[in-house]
């Protein structure tokens, strides 16, 4: 998507930036696939692609509440025990 919208430069700064720690990395776990699994048959009514549903599941996990996302799907997923908290979205 960088690339796309900002060019190759841009793209190769921001992975240059990963290489050296700017974002953490987390593995996907059985769990968070299982978890996602769920997701997609609970929001069947959404078109949440799998990537969408297996971001949610290690949002959750990671209890991280700040997505920094284009995809109007982080503004429709609701969670939390009675799905009443939502992704604060950036930008």
């Amino acid at each position: 998507m960088i690339r796309n919208k900002l060019g190759y430069d841009a793209a190769q700064n921001f992975l240059g930036a990963i290489r050296k720690g700017i974002v953490t990395i987390t593995d996907v776990s059985a769990a968070d696939l299982d978890k996602a699994w769920t997701i997609l048959n609970t929001y069947a009514d959404q078109e949440f692609s799998l990537v969408d549903a297996v971001s949610f599941a290690v949002m959750e996990r990671l209890k991280v509440t700040n997505a920094f996302a284009f995809d109007e799907h982080f503004r429709l997923y609701r969670f939390g025990a009675r799905k009443e908290l939502l992704f604060t979205l950036v930008p």
